[in-house]
């Protein structure tokens, strides 16, 4: 529930509250937002799931030169048979 804490309040305000739907800004623009904000925790006290995943898709991104679901179809789903598996459902297949 965005804005159910002070960190939630401010990542709302910011425009990258988690949320089931992408970030309509640039990797750059999140990062900026993101990095603008103070801590929730210190460092390894706490975890926020959503927001560490966006950060590590980014990161994985950025390190394979090419885009999470790239990175990810080739790394983890090929080599697992998972050929079925998107982020996304193709239009000719819903």
């Amino acid at each position: 529930m965005p804005g159910a804490t002070p960190i939630g309040a401010a990542m709302a305000e910011a425009g990258i509250a988690p949320s089931p739907f992408a970030f309509g800004g640039t990797a750059e623009t999140f990062l900026r937002r993101l990095g603008a904000l103070p801590l929730a925790h210190q460092p390894g006290e706490a975890w926020r799931y959503h927001t560490a995943s966006d950060v590590l898709g980014i990161l994985l991104a950025r390190a394979g030169g090419t885009t999470l679901e790239a990175v990810l179809r080739e790394t983890v789903l090929d080599p697992l048979g998972m050929a079925e598996t998107r982020f996304h459902v193709p239009q000719a297949a819903l």
